[in-house]
């Protein structure tokens, strides 16, 4: 029989088994913008990363696409603006020529050169061509707001790309 003082010690125990090593937590990496394909890996499965490394390289395809997309949305709704713009010049215009016609139309009546038919009828053609203006305007009105719309997609992504620094 051996006797011994007790002390406190490390126990060191060893098990040999086979099977899986999970993790203790696992963490789901996916991109901040839903669809985005991705390019390049960076690191492999299991490497160790730390906070703010990169992963992964994003595909910026689809993006310029969509840039694209809005740029030519944007230069279609501009070249609308200018089209609006043209009509209510031209119904204004037409309205400013058929208010003359009615007056001389006018002034000839009163004068007894002229029919009062004929005073009437230019009459009819001014309040015609005046009814035609409003609508220039409402035309306008919405096609600015397409613009707009355009114009803050087409930022949006701008900011989306220089924040990412890409071409």
């Amino acid at each position: 029989i051996s006797v011994t003082t007790a002390a406190r010690e490390q126990v060191t125990d060893r098990v040999l088994a086979s099977g899986i090593i999970e993790p203790v937590e696992q963490v789901s990496v996916q991109p901040q913008i839903e669809g985005q394909a991705i390019e390049t890996l960076a690191v492999d499965v299991g490497a160790q990363v730390k906070e703010g490394e990169v992963l992964a390289t994003l595909s910026t395809s689809a993006l310029q696409l969509q840039r694209s997309q809005l740029e030519a949305t944007r230069a279609s709704a501009v070249a609308s603006i200018a089209q609006a713009d043209a009509l209510q010049a031209e119904a204004q215009a037409a309205f400013e020529e058929a208010v003359r016609v009615s007056e001389r139309a006018t002034n000839l009546s009163k004068k007894g050169i002229s029919a009062k038919a004929t005073a009437d009828q230019a009459s009819s053609n001014a309040e015609v061509a005046q009814a035609r203006v409003p609508q220039g305007l409402r035309d306008l009105g919405a096609e600015s707001m397409f613009e707009y719309g355009s114009r803050v997609g087409f930022w949006r992504l701008f900011r989306l790309f220089h924040e990412r620094r890409l071409p």
